[in-house]
């Protein structure tokens, strides 16, 4: 359950032992907070809501901090989607705006989470791609850089790789279909590519970067 002005995830056994299992934040209307990380360290501020799919994972409408949170059966808080600045903004994961989201629904069949977007009156969809056995990319945020952006014919996308492997590139447009698949063998470091958008129309565009065990995604491209 979310204790939503307590900013704690709360677990009931079935003995009605109640236990916190993520939040660290004050107390009161006021007292949220918010950081990823381990159950004990990790802050929410004003969750509502909480869903827990097959696999253990609970998704949790962190309201006031705008965003989307995942716990991992491990009680590893992330981020799953939105800025963390309140609006209205249909992207992928991370560039996403939500206004005070709060309950959530996994449709299986679908592969996608229905999300209750509370202050924007909607139903939003996160599309979730099966991503099993790997891990979002560390420090990518840190060593990423694209220039030109906006782009006119083409532009650098560099970034950096923990350890070499195969790396595929996939630039989505904004209904979430693959325009372009880049795929390279690459050694540990840091990496450029250099990505041509000859033929695109303009627009907004955003690609993932995926290696063997490693996914990070929701970055944007603006074509002029």
């Amino acid at each position: 359950m979310a204790d939503a002005y307590n900013h704690r995830i709360r677990k009931i056994d079935a003995a009605r032992m109640v236990s916190t299992i993520a939040g660290s934040s004050g107390f009161g209307p006021n007292g949220g907070g918010f950081q990823n990380g381990s159950g004990d360290e990790a802050k929410f501020d004003t969750p509502t809501a909480v869903h827990v799919i097959q696999d253990g994972t609970l998704f949790v409408g962190d309201g006031a901090n705008q965003v989307m949170r995942k716990i991992d059966p491990e009680y590893f808080v992330t981020t799953y989607a939105g800025t963390g600045e309140a609006g209205f903004f249909d992207a992928v994961d991370s560039l996403a705006k939500f206004n005070f989201p709060r309950g959530s629904v996994m449709d299986y069949d679908l592969n996608r989470l229905y999300v209750i977007d509370y202050n924007n009156h909607a139903i939003r969809i996160i599309h979730i791609e099966t991503t099993v056995g790997k891990q979002e990319i560390k420090l990518l945020d840190e060593n990423l850089h694209i220039y030109p952006n906006p782009v006119s014919n083409s532009t650098v996308i560099s970034y950096h790789l923990q350890h070499s492997s195969q790396v595929k590139i996939s630039i989505i447009n904004n209904l979430g279909e693959t325009v372009k698949v880049i795929r390279e063998n690459q050694s540990m470091g840091q990496q450029q590519v250099l990505w041509n958008a000859t033929g695109l129309s303009p627009g907004i565009y955003y690609f993932t970067i995926e290696t063997s065990d490693q996914i990070a995604s929701g970055k944007m491209i603006v074509i002029n």
